[in-house]
């Protein structure tokens, strides 16, 4: 059993040793190293390894293993790690990677947990290689090794004394986290940082990451009190569902700046060809990214003015964050001071992600940089403030008559500091201005550093982010003092601060994406027909065929309640006429015929379309049209015969299209834009990963040029039905939960108008899935599991709810903390970020259930059930606690009995957990449910319980 989060004392749980006791630990903090292929060799990558280590201060144990040397660079040498007496924590490892396996099968036997592994050689050398890297994973395996690369640059750890790298550059300490697959970039990045007087608190340098990935430092990283933000350079993602859920706790709680190359072909295949790791579309992973609540950037530099804007006094607190450095022992705190730490602001002036909208104020002296400012916001997306009347009538009342009566706010070249203070006061107050650009030009008249403290002063009375430019050089340099000093972002260049202030609106918008927690399928809607369109599916795959024709298309539709117009296959002109006549055909009710082929994708094209027939002769005649004309175009394609469908006809239409693609990394995407015959030359859409809810959908919706410009009242035409195309959208999205065989679809045309929409054209492509021991496993983001919500009653008659815990969830945590006595909270080491983290969970690897229940019209937290999995995928650790006035109504076996359930449903075998000697109350009440008791060697005080939930591992649906 791993000591993570989950270990369980009396009813409550302790949080405070979580990195000491993560499984990580012995790599980001060890007390013992051992270097294989250590050397004196100069300039080797042995010797340049090992001389950074012990010129980094590490006050631990190191041990040099080289059978060819007595001593190495003045340490003691070892021929093999079973040489060395004393314990070992980490190995490193540089020799050719054919030596490999029996190392790693010598540091198993010897109990080393943590190798890095800096050799090349592996999967990017070829097939001898992969073979060499899938023995090595194998023996790591069965000895429960954990290990970063290979083919990768090492580790920094400046705080531990730690530099396990071949590069010239040692990093300073400081509060940065930086997670690359280059090595090469982390030289660069170094090498920039050095320069810069920039700190960090890791290095991580993945490599072709065989066995440790950007998910697993995230799950560190994220508790780490020496990280404040958290950078990663991504060339490709191994394990989406891994890497989503590491992203999306990670943001919850510290800024995570992204840098993702491979945004072309041909860098992509640069990626693929030096990670081996499947990089995907670069769209998708941006819309992935975006529901992580993460910062996307494109350049390095970039990287760091994000992270520089995000550790500012604005640090957008998502829903509740803090610094570690400033926390007391937990046993000196009450939880209303835990609850209200933010990042060195008072809690009134942290910025809201729920009410934070973006809309920016630029105030200048100077005219041509204020239009500067204003076409860069464009550029960027960024909405400029409208100011109301009110604030016009004040502006008015401290700026001179010329001013520029608009936003940009020109206050004219000679502006005083007190007339910047006031204006800047003034916009802010408008409660359509989210933030402020500040631009100074130095001009004879002009007071650089008084305005800077003035903008100081009003800076610290008000919590909307401030960010400025000061252009120019010596003139100006007291007044960018003045503001590094007091932590407000200041940038050289106007176009600089604008993108400033992007990364805070960016960083705010993609945070409200992150609380979104959608199920699988709308509770809303009717529920699908799931298993009708597997079997049509399935039907479809046992005759070799992988496209679906156009009625089976429909007939999937229907099975999840999408609107579509009526169809069926003609093989024949009279068949055409029969189907032709069962739809209605009439003068006023026309058809359209289409060819059907596997072979041809887009009919139209190939001529295979012929719309508004209206006579029985027209249906016999169209048929053989269709077909000549088809046979001309595609003398290769195999004809079936004929769709004949009704004929929607709208005054009023929009055409939309709505997609469905599997990503080779993060499964299906759905994509909503313009529809019709000219797709690909408008490019107009946006991508979203399911599940979607309506929140998900409407952002989806707004983020094409259709979306937010022509389904509203447009010239002559009434706004479109936006509710039925949301509809549409929610039930694609379960349409992609449920069905992993669809690696293709597309509905085009949509056709939305005031009364609703409905699918004109489908095509569906389909494959058997991929095998998965997960439930959902085809999806990045695990859907929230409605299946495990249950009411109960307690004996004395209160009704309550047991249900998964959500993101939004935060202040009903936040609520139960306050509610915990004294004595509790002295048992508690519990810092804010663990509050956060328990709310943002990954439903594959980790359940949270809670007990609420309505209290004087509110919902209110009773108690929490929790289990984590532990490495070896078969056993969970849990944890117990509930609400002090709660106590002794039995809720306690309601929220286990619900949380073995939840377990023993998704196949784990055994449930495990610690209880103090001294509570008799949890002891027999796990007693009660059959969990074992048992001593714990060297614990006196502890004693550990055990449930078996299952004899054999099958992993099912939640």
């Amino acid at each position: 059993m791993v000591r993570e989060s989950v270990l369980f004392r009396n009813f409550d749980f302790n949080l405070g040793e979580l990195l000491k006791t993560h499984y990580l630990a012995p790599l980001f903090e060890p007390r013992s190293i051992a270097i294989f292929g250590a050397s004196e060799r100069k300039n080797s990558v042995g010797e340049v390894v090992f001389r950074n280590l012990l010129s980094a201060g590490f006050d631990g144990g190191i041990y040099p293993i080289n059978p060819k040397r007595d001593t190495i660079q003045g340490q003691k040498a070892y021929r093999c790690i079973g040489d060395v007496d004393d314990a070992v924590d980490l190995a490193v490892v540089i020799t050719p990677a054919p030596t490999i396996p029996a190392i790693a099968q010598e540091c198993g036997e010897k109990g080393v947990k943590m190798m890095i592994i800096i050799s090349a050689g592996f999967r990017e050398a070829g097939n001898e290689g992969r073979k060499i890297e899938d023995e090595v994973v194998r023996i790591a395996k069965d000895y429960g090794i954990r290990f970063i690369g290979p083919n990768c640059l090492g580790l920094i750890r400046p705080s531990e004394g730690i530099n396990l790298t071949f590069g010239n550059n040692n990093a300073s300490p400081g509060n940065l986290a930086l997670v690359s697959q280059s090595g090469a970039i982390c030289t660069a990045i170094l090498d920039w940082a050095e320069e810069n007087d920039v700190g960090f608190s890791t290095v991580i340098s993945t490599g072709i990451a065989a066995d440790l990935d950007f998910g697993d430092y995230l799950d560190f990283l994220v508790s780490d009190p020496q990280t404040d933000s958290i950078l990663l350079y991504i060339e490709g993602i191994q394990d989406a569902r891994k890497f989503m859920t590491g992203l999306k706790a990670a943001a919850r709680i510290k800024p995570v700046i992204v840098l993702k190359v491979g945004r072309h072909d041909a860098g992509a295949a640069a990626s693929m060809s030096h990670t081996g790791a499947l990089v995907g579309s670069d769209a998708t992973f941006s819309a992935a990214l975006s529901r992580s609540g993460v910062i996307r950037v494109e350049t390095v530099s970039e990287m760091f003015s994000a992270a520089k804007c995000l550790s500012s006094r604005y640090h957008p607190t998502p829903a509740m964050s803090f610094d570690a450095r400033k926390i007391s022992p937990m046993s000196s705190m009450t939880i209303p001071e835990i609850t209200s730490i933010s990042s060195g602001l008072p809690v009134s002036s942290s910025l809201n992600p729920s009410t934070y909208n973006g809309r920016l104020a630029i105030i200048t002296n100077g005219g041509g940089p204020g239009v500067m400012a204003a076409d860069k916001a464009t550029d960027l997306g960024i909405d400029l403030a409208e100011f109301s009347e009110d604030t016009y009538a004040a502006l008015n009342q401290v700026l001179p008559s010329v001013w520029s009566h608009g936003n940009p706010v020109d206050v004219i070249g000679e502006a005083p500091p007190s007339r910047y203070h006031d204006a800047i006061d003034i916009c802010l107050r408008d409660p359509g201005c989210d933030g402020a650009v500040v631009i100074l030009t130095p001009q004879a008249m002009t007071n650089p550093e008084g305005v800077a403290e003035a903008v100081v002063e009003i800076a610290s009375r008000h919590s909307k982010p401030i960010i400025t430019s000061w252009m120019g050089g010596a003139q100006v340099e007291s007044g960018r003092a003045l503001f590094k000093r007091a932590k407000i972002p200041t940038c050289r260049t106007l176009e600089s601060a604008v993108e400033a202030f992007g990364f805070i609106a960016t960083y705010h918008k993609n945070q409200k994406l992150l609380l979104q927690t959608p199920a699988q399928s709308s509770r809303k809607h009717d529920p699908p027909d799931v298993e009708g369109a597997r079997m049509i599916i399935e039907s479809a795959l046992s005759k070799k065929r992988t496209v679906l024709t156009e009625p089976e298309a429909y007939a999937i539709l229907g099975a999840f309640r999408i609107p579509s117009v009526r169809s069926s296959i003609a093989r024949s002109p009279s068949e055409a006429l029969i189907c032709a006549s069962s739809i209605g055909l009439s003068q006023t009710k026309p058809i359209a015929m289409k060819i059907l082929s596997e072979d041809i994708s887009h009919k139209s094209d190939a001529g295979g379309v012929r719309l508004n027939i209206t006579s029985a002769q027209s249906v016999r005649s169209t048929y053989r049209e269709l077909t000549d004309a088809v046979k001309h175009a595609c003398p290769e394609a195999t004809i079936e015969g004929v769709v004949v469908e009704e004929m929607h006809k709208s005054r009023n239409g929009r055409e939309l299209l709505v997609g469905l693609t599997a990503d080779p990394v993060f499964g299906p995407i759905i994509t909503f834009g313009s529809g019709g015959t000219a797709v690909e030359v408008v490019k107009d859409s946006a991508l979203a990963l399911p599940p979607l809810n309506r929140h998900l959908a409407s952002d989806l919706i707004d983020r094409t040029k259709v979306g937010s410009k022509m389904l509203g009242r447009f010239r002559s035409m009434p706004p479109a039905n936006r509710e039925a195309i949301i509809d549409v959208l929610l039930r694609i999205s379960s349409l992609a939960c449920e069905l992993p065989h669809i690696q293709e679809m597309d509905i085009n045309p949509l056709i939305v108008d005031e009364d609703g929409a409905v699918a004109v054209d489908a095509r569906i492509r389909v494959a058997y899935p991929k095998p998965s021991h997960t439930p959902y496993g085809h999806l990045a983001i695990h859907p929230y599991p409605y299946n495990l919500c249950r009411q109960s009653q307690l004996p004395n008659g209160m009704s309550i709810t047991i249900r998964p815990i959500r993101p939004e969830d935060i202040e009903l945590k936040k609520s139960f903390a306050r509610e915990l006595s004294e004595e509790s909270i002295r048992q508690l080491r519990l810092t804010p970020e663990m509050l956060t983290r328990l709310t943002q969970i990954d439903y594959d690897s980790e359940m949270s259930l809670i007990a609420v229940a309505q209290v004087d019209d509110s919902e209110e937290e009773l108690g929490l059930a929790r289990y984590v999995a532990n490495p070896d995928k078969t056993s969970v650790d849990f944890l117990l606690v509930v609400s002090d006035k709660w106590r002794g109504l039995g809720l306690g076996r309601a929220l286990l009995s619900a949380l073995c359930d939840a377990a023993r449903a998704r196949g784990y075998e055994v449930m495990s957990g610690e209880v103090l000697v001294n509570n008799g109350k949890m002891l027999k009440l796990l007693e009660s449910l059959g969990f074992q008791i048992k001593d714990i060697e060297d614990e006196d005080d502890i004693k550990l319980a055990q449930l078996r939930l299952a004899g054999k591992r099958s992993r099912r649906s939640i």
